[in-house]
């Protein structure tokens, strides 16, 4: 697993063996991991902003303030930077030299939005 990782740190591995399995599935798993982290979290009032809301019926739940932005957020500083280098550098290992140039302007575009939603969050959270 760890060989495979490094591999595509260093830009080693094809293409299409990085962008499916590290890009796309491994930034679903991470979110995944990170927002049930803070499901937990919030249970035993380990996480600051629960509060204990009555739905119908009268049953309790535990409810989380701003818990997905969050998750986003450190989503964001930790397996998003690390899959997007890891595309970047493996881009060149295609058959087909414009899907290297494809691959590079869609990394820049995700930054960038990744960036602008991130700023946005932070922006309204401050309000």
């Amino acid at each position: 697993m760890f060989g495979y990782l490094g591999r595509a740190w260093r830009g080693e591995e094809r293409l299409l063996r990085v962008a499916l399995p590290i890009g796309v599935l491994g930034n679903a798993i991470a979110f995944c991991l990170i927002a049930f982290g803070q499901l937990i979290a919030a249970k035993h009032g380990i996480y600051g902003d629960t509060y204990i809301g009555v739905g119908a019926g009268g049953h309790k739940y535990i409810g989380v303030k701003h818990e997905m932005s969050n998750a986003f957020g450190l989503e964001f500083l930790t397996w998003l930077p690390f899959s997007l280098v890891c595309i970047w550098r493996c881009a060149p290992n295609v058959t087909t030299p414009k899907y290297q140039t494809w691959t590079r302007q869609l990394v820049v575009m995700c930054v960038v939005f990744a960036t602008l939603w991130y700023l946005l969050g932070v922006i309204v959270e401050s309000e």
